[in-house]
C-alpha cells in the first residue's frame, strides 16, 4: 500500500480466498472389518453414513493486516467451510485467528486460536443408552465441539538456521448428554528445526510430546460398574520433510515429501477397561506435495497422503471383531489459492 506522495503506508491489508478439493477413501477412519461390515450391510444400525469415502470441498476466505514498523506484526483471520458431497452429516466450519510479531531481528512470537463449533466423529456403542428391549442395539451419534489455542516462538540464529518451539492446547466437548467421559483436554509441546539450505533442498526436522486427558470418569449412567473406555493417552511423535525448489523463476515449482511417526499409548490403569488397558496406537504418515506458483497472486498445488494406524495390545472380544483403531487411509487433494499480496514463492504445505 502506498500513500499520496509515494510514501509507503505504515500498515497493509491483504485478502485471500481459495478452495481445496479432496478425495478421502476412509472419512471416519474405519478398520478393515468395519469397512467389510458396512459394505455387506452386516450391521446397518452401526453406521450413519451413505458411503465410507467421500469428496470434500473446502472453500476458504481470509483477511490479514500487517504493520510496516521496525518490528512488524500481523493479524490473520480465516474461515473454512468443509462440505461433503455425499455424507453431509460431516459438514463443518473452522475458524482461525492468528497474531504474529517480531520481538527482535531473530525472534518471532505467534499466538493463535481456533474454533470448530460442531463436527461429526462416528456412531459409538453406548451400553448405558436406554432402549425398550435389551436386545435392541445401543448406538449414539457422536458430535463434538473443539476450541484450541497455541503459541510458538521462532528463532533465527546465525548461518540460516531456523527453530521453533510451540505449545498447543485443544478442548474437546461432546455435544449432548450421556458421554461426558469422552470430554478431554489435549496438550502438545512441539519442536522443529530447519538446517541451512543445501542448494535447492530444504530439510525440516520435528518432534512433539503430547497428552490427552479425559476431564471426567465413567460413572455408568445405568448404575453398574464403569464400562466405557478411558480416552486418556500419552504421545511421542517425530518427523522429517524435504522440500526441493525445482524451478526458481516463473512458474515457480516446489516439491515436498514428509514422513511422520507417532506412538500413542493409552494411560488407563484400570485393567477392566479391556478396550484401552495395555494398548497403544502406532501411526505412520507419508505425504507428497507439488506446488506451482502460477503468478505472483495465484498458486495451485496437489498432494497425496497415506496413513497407516495400528492398535496393539490384547484385544477384547468386541475389539477382536471391530478393531476400531487400526485402519488405512488415503487422500488426494487439489488446492487453488489467491491472495491480493504478491507471493515471493509458492509453498507445498497444506496450511
Amino acid at each position: 500500500m502506498v500513500c499520496a506522495g509515494g510514501v509507503r503506508a505504515a500498515h497493509a491489508w491483504d485478502f485471500g480466498a481459495g478452495i481445496a478439493v479432496t478425495y478421502d477413501d476412509n472419512i471416519l477412519l474405519y478398520s478393515e472389518r468395519d469397512l467389510f461390515a458396512f459394505r455387506y450391510r452386516l450391521n446397518p444400525p452401526r453406521f450413519n453414513l451413505e458411503t465410507t469415502d467421500d469428496l470434500i470441498l473446502a472453500p476458504y476466505a481470509e483477511i490479514a493486516w500487517e504493520s510496516r514498523s521496525s518490528r512488524p506484526s500481523s493479524v490473520l483471520a480465516r474461515a473454512v467451510v468443509n462440505r461433503y458431497a455425499t455424507n453431509t452429516i460431516r459438514d463443518n466450519f473452522e475458524y482461525l485467528l492468528q497474531y504474529r510479531a517480531w520481538l527482535s531481528r531473530r525472534w518471532r512470537l505467534t499466538l493463535a486460536g481456533t474454533f470448530l463449533p460442531s463436527y461429526y466423529a462416528r456412531r459409538y456403542v453406548d451400553d448405558d443408552l436406554p432402549v425398550p428391549f435389551p436386545e435392541l442395539p445401543r448406538y449414539r451419534d457422536a458430535k463434538y465441539r473443539q476450541t484450541g489455542a497455541a503459541t510458538s516462538l521462532e528463532w533465527r540464529p546465525a548461518r540460516a538456521w531456523r527453530g521453533q518451539l510451540g505449545l498447543e492446547y485443544r478442548r474437546r466437548d461432546f455435544l449432548g448428554d450421556g458421554f461426558r467421559e469422552r470430554d478431554e483436554n489435549r496438550y502438545a509441546l512441539r519442536l522443529s528445526v530447519r538446517p541451512p539450505r543445501a542448494g535447492r533442498v530444504t530439510a525440516r526436522l520435528r518432534g512433539s510430546y503430547g497428552r490427552a486427558l479425559a476431564r471426567t470418569e465413567d460413572g455408568d449412567e445405568a448404575g453398574g460398574p464403569p464400562d466405557d473406555p478411558d480416552v486418556s493417552t500419552r504421545s511421542v511423535a517425530g518427523g522429517v520433510s524435504l522440500e526441493y525448489l525445482a524451478r526458481s523463476v516463473g512458474p515457480i515449482i516446489v516439491l515436498r515429501q514428509a514422513l511422520d511417526f507417532e506412538s500413542r499409548p493409552y494411560t488407563t490403569t484400570d485393567a477392566s477397561d479391556t478396550q484401552r488397558f495395555g494398548r497403544s496406537i502406532h501411526e505412520t504418515d507419508l505425504d507428497w506435495d507439488l506446488a506451482l506458483g502460477i503468478s505472483r497472486n495465484w498458486q495451485i498445488s496437489a498432494s497425496y497422503a497415506i496413513t497407516w494406524q495400528r492398535l496393539t495390545g490384547s484385544l477384547s472380544n468386541i475389539q477382536t471383531f471391530t478393531d476400531a483403531a487400526s485402519y488405512n487411509r488415503q487422500r488426494v487433494s487439489i488446492r487453488l489459492g489467491w491472495t491480493s499480496r504478491q507471493r515471493q514463492a509458492p509453498t507445498a504445505d497444506a496450511e
